[in-house]
């Protein structure tokens, strides 16, 4: 959901259960992610004009991300102890950093 100035809820998305960090990129494109119930990477219409757009399925519960100077979203793989670097155009994860 999303509040209007005047303090009114719409709803923007629906039926993505488990959803936990959310971060703007710089363009004010909306992404989120999916942890526990369901592992996925969706960009959201803030406005709630568009459908969800899922960006990635089963990435290994990506979590508390950001995005860095260069448009990529950064953040950790829970399941696999890797910080990332996600390209939300196409997709593609690079391992920035692995486990030990």
């Amino acid at each position: 959901m999303r509040r209007t100035p005047k303090g009114k809820t719409r709803v923007i998305a629906k039926d993505l259960p488990g959803l936990n960090s959310l971060a703007f990129r710089g363009d004010g494109r909306l992404y989120v992610t999916q942890i526990g119930r369901a592992d996925a990477l969706w960009e959201v219409d803030p406005d709630g004009k568009k459908k969800p757009r899922q960006v990635l399925a089963a990435p290994g519960f990506l979590n508390g991300f950001e995005f860095g100077p260069d448009d990529r979203l950064y953040g950790p793989l829970l399941l696999k102890g890797q910080i990332v670097r996600v390209d939300v155009d196409t997709g593609k994860i690079e391992e920035v950093v692995g486990a030990s």
